[in-house]
């Protein structure tokens, strides 16, 4: 079994290598839509590529709750979502 620091060094590690791969993702989908443009579908080699607007509606979260002060409504309409965090920061 692994040691605990082995285990948070190598999580670090890959955290940091996610960060640029994500950062390279962006700039090739920002280069892909300069290229093809916001609304495009047709055969690219051995690939069908689509692109088209995205609409979804969001709420304000902080306004909903500045505005509305029923507090039983709130609860009512609201979704509390739990889950781990881990944090970790070298010394």
């Amino acid at each position: 079994m692994r040691n605990l620091q082995e285990i948070i060094r190598e999580y670090k590690e890959i955290n940091e290598e996610i960060k640029v791969l994500e950062e390279s993702k962006k700039k090739l989908r920002n280069e892909l839509l300069e290229i093809l443009g916001r609304e495009f579908e047709g055969k690219v080699g051995n690939y069908v590529v689509k692109v088209n607007e995205m609409k979804r509606t969001v709420f304000d979260s902080k306004k909903i709750y500045e505005e509305i002060t029923d507090v039983e409504l709130l609860n009512k309409i609201s979704k509390k979502l739990s889950y781990p965090v881990i944090r970790i920061k070298e010394l």
